[in-house]
């Protein structure tokens, strides 16, 4: 893992979102940025895809071309909501 990119996206959070960030790798979720470089030919422009994973099961996915703190605030959301189900309403890991 490239910890120093690791840094640089988790240094755009305000204090405030790495509060979170930590508070969801206390639960054993992992947050992982992504740069994805521009495909002109596919229309995909340069952009960071963030997903959180919890025992090999993906829970959210944000692609963001500007603000990854906006991004992370819709996927930390999205994370917290699935955490919060049901046991019955969980997503299961596949494996």
């Amino acid at each position: 893992m490239d910890h120093e990119r690791v840094e640089t996206w988790e240094a755009a959070l305000s204090d405030e979102q790495r509060e979170r960030l930590a508070a969801l790798r206390a639960r054993k979720c992992r947050v992982e940025a992504v740069f994805v470089s521009a495909d002109e030919q596919n229309g995909i422009p340069a952009h960071v895809r963030l997903s959180a994973v919890i025992d090999h099961v993906l829970l959210a996915v944000q692609h963001e071309q500007n603000d990854i703190g906006a991004a992370f605030d819709v996927l930390y959301l999205e994370v917290e909501t699935k955490l919060t189900l049901p046991d019955s309403s969980r997503p299961k890991p596949l494996n």
